[in-house]
């Protein structure tokens, strides 16, 4: 949001220091393992999706694009209450 207030206002200079600061900071993350692969991890679909390949390259003739993954769906437990039970009435 900042970089659209910016560039509504025409401070050219501003939103490229500010787009300069974020690569820096990205990239200095990076240098952290845990994060790298966390960010690796949750980023994959969205990557293999727009690029189709990991790195961006593009297929050589006789290569497969990778699979996409599935993404990973948190259910919560099911509710048996909210089903409706049948009473010795109902069944006969």
């Amino acid at each position: 949001m900042r970089a659209q207030e910016l560039g509504a206002q025409r401070k050219k200079e501003e939103v490229q220091k500010l787009c300069i600061d974020q690569a820096e900071r990205i990239h200095e993350m990076m240098k952290n393992d845990e994060f790298r692969r966390s960010y690796f991890r949750c980023n994959t679909r969205s990557t293999l999706r727009r690029l189709v390949t990991f790195d961006g390259r593009g297929l050589g003739p006789d290569e497969e694009p990778p699979v996409i993954p599935n993404a990973f769906i948190e259910r919560s437990p099911k509710n048996d209450s909210l089903v409706p039970q049948s009473t010795p009435e109902q069944q006969q």
